[in-house]
């Protein structure tokens, strides 16, 4: 397996540490529209048709999701964030081990041989697997979120970093004067 050195915005040192830049640039974008047109491949499949502009709305969903879980739950740090997270990976556990019993429960002599039980575990069954799936959904959003802010947090400290040499410079020219 290939390991791509080349990162951020030096492709004169990467060239100099025996990146051969420009094959990497056509690998990566080759690969990149390769991805991008069987995501829209598949888009078009899922959906019944296809534009230029169908994924166009789907971060501003996904940033609508996770705004609706931190109002809703009234989340307004990270700790609670990863709070709230825990709880719901705990919550999830939990009812996997009770979704685990009832499909062993269902294999039992006792339900097989009553409809009315059969039936009764497959609705409790069908109830816990909808559960399970609104709460990783949710478990999902908490990650994105995290994400989202440590991207922010990034870019904010990338953006001080480089006001403060401005600054530095404006003060060494007031000693001067």
């Amino acid at each position: 397996m290939t390991t791509y050195k080349y990162r951020g915005l030096s492709p004169d040192g990467a060239k100099v540490s025996g990146v051969n830049v420009f094959a990497t640039n056509i690998m990566v974008f080759a690969l990149a529209g390769a991805m991008y047109g069987w995501t829209g491949f598949v888009e078009g499949a899922r959906v019944g048709s296809n534009t230029a502009n169908t994924g166009v709305n789907y971060e501003l969903d996904a940033i609508a999701a996770e705004t609706r879980l931190l109002i809703g739950h009234r989340i307004d740090t990270a700790e609670q964030l990863f709070c709230y997270r825990d709880k719901v990976s705990e919550k999830i556990t939990a009812l996997t081990e009770k979704r685990k019993q009832l499909y062993k429960a269902q294999r039992t002599a006792a339900v097989k041989s009553d409809p009315e039980k059969t039936a009764e575990v497959k609705a409790q069954i069908t109830a816990l697997s909808k559960e399970l799936a609104a709460l990783r959904k949710e478990v999902v959003l908490c990650n994105s979120i995290a994400e989202r802010s440590g991207v922010i947090q990034e870019k904010i400290k990338a953006v001080r970093e480089d006001e403060q040499p401005e600054r530095k410079e404006k003060t060494d020219h007031v000693q001067f004067r």
